[in-house]
């Protein structure tokens, strides 16, 4: 699938997809939580842009109880 990129502290990763960092679109997830699916579609555009943080956005939201499946 994908590669795992190196861990950097939320605050500071950025998808150059979505043009938005991971905090604004985990914080989505928080206020209205999705399936990971629905979450890639609703709250990124991973799957319009190279798709690189798919597997850290998922690893993130597994980690931090945030995950629907």
């Amino acid at each position: 699938m994908f590669s795992k990129e190196p861990d950097l502290p939320l605050a500071t990763s950025y998808c150059l997809c979505s043009a938005m960092s991971y905090e604004k679109m985990l914080n989505k997830q928080k206020q209205n939580p999705l399936i990971f699916t629905e979450f890639i579609d609703q709250y990124t555009d991973c799957n319009r842009g190279c798709g690189s943080c798919i597997e850290n956005l998922y690893t993130y939201l597994s980690e931090n109880k945030l995950l629907i499946e």
